[in-house]
């Protein structure tokens, strides 16, 4: 009975009530809320330029080509206003994948050009921690915009658009903002994330270039070796809760997870940076990657790499496939990405055994295709 629900909440978000004028006033909002952020390094207020995620010339050799099917947020936010469906991942070129106005000019460089230029030398795990690093902050962008409740609920009247919008329509837009500002508030506040930042700001501003033992003060790295990834991309920040776990506490902090490709280009890592906090918490996880991993470094399974790929669509506002993948994907099994990838981002409005729920079916939708190829 519940999982009907769900799928009719998911049928619900894939068909919405046709309004363009709400449609483009959220696309606008959303696009002019980011270009007035500051560079996340700590303590500075310059305008950011438009930072990659994953840097452009990873994306090339990653692509090998000029495109990539990326996610366009700009677009999904006024989703639920268009009677069309949206699909997840469009295509676009990588000059526009997974970018944010995230860091200066000057920081940008600095912190990360021990990730981008290869005369510059880097040991594996600072590496991996400064990429996360990134992740971190592309996150933490986008649930600023989400989260915080005067970034919610505005018509920008200096649009003509705005004109044609209805003051019945006005009123439900207003109403329906603030159902969905209480159920986001329900399960956790921006100011978690805020915690979050803290913990590195007080890396960088010890050290404006940290290596790993600084990393190490705050946050324990998991990571794990993947064969064969090189057309699927993910990254972002999620909470793990294990309440059966004897020594669990409710969490405070979310990890980190990505698809990491090394400097070399020769190999991609799972990798996890949790915070030192959350160590407690993430024992079932990591005991039951360890072991899923050792199955699958003796080709016995391959439920690791499905957990990878789980874990990666539980988190991730930002995923990249090459056309060679997408495009080796069915309509049907495409359809399953999308339903999979939606049914997590519902699940993070509930709680208990309701998440638990509506995660064991996307699991089991999520064994019908393949995106981490082996």
């Amino acid at each position: 009975m519940f999982l009907e629900l769900i799928k009719e909440i998911y049928n619900k978000i894939n068909r919405g009530r046709s309004n363009i004028f709400i449609q483009l006033n959220e696309k606008d909002r959303f696009n002019n809320n980011l270009k007035e952020t500051k560079c996340h390094f700590p303590n500075c207020k310059k305008t950011p330029i438009e930072s990659h995620t994953y840097p452009k010339s990873m994306l090339k050799k990653f692509a090998n080509s000029n495109n990539v099917y990326s996610i366009n947020l700009s677009k999904l936010v006024g989703a639920s206003y268009s009677d069309r469906k949206t699909p997840i991942l469009e295509i676009m070129n990588i000059g526009h994948s997974g970018v944010k106005p995230l860091f200066c000019k000057f920081h940008d460089t600095e912190i990360f050009k021990r990730i981008e230029l290869k005369n510059i030398g880097v040991d594996e795990k600072t590496y991996l921690c400064l990429f996360l690093y990134r992740v971190f902050c592309y996150d933490y962008l986008l649930e600023k915009e989400i989260k915080l409740a005067d970034n919610r609920g505005e018509i920008l009247g200096e649009k003509d658009y705005s004109k044609k919008i209805t003051k019945e329509d006005e009123k439900k837009y207003f109403m329906e903002q603030k159902v969905v500002q209480f159920i986001l508030n329900g399960q956790y506040s921006f100011d978690i994330y805020k915690n979050l930042k803290s913990l590195f700001d007080e890396i960088f501003n010890c050290n404006s270039e940290p290596v790993f033992k600084d990393f190490q003060n705050k946050f324990h790295l998991k990571f794990y070796e993947i064969r064969n990834s090189s057309n699927f991309l993910a990254c972002g920040c999620q909470f793990y809760y294990a309440p059966t776990y004897k020594n669990s506490t409710i969490p405070k902090l979310p990890s980190i997870y990505a698809l990491v490709p090394n400097k070399k280009g020769d190999a991609v890592y799972f990798a996890i940076l949790i915070p030192n906090d959350e160590k407690h918490n993430m024992i079932p996880l990591i005991e039951c990657l360890d072991n899923k991993y050792k199955e699958y470094e003796n080709n016995q399974s391959n439920s690791f790499i499905k957990i990878v790929e789980f874990l990666l669509l539980e988190s991730s506002q930002n995923i990249i496939m090459t056309e060679k993948l997408y495009n080796s994907l069915s309509e049907e099994e495409k359809e399953i990405f999308e339903k999979v990838y939606y049914y997590l981002v519902i699940a993070r409005l509930f709680g208990g055994e309701e998440s638990k729920c509506i995660k064991d079916e996307a699991y089991r939708l999520l064994t019908e295709i393949s995106l981490i190829a082996d």
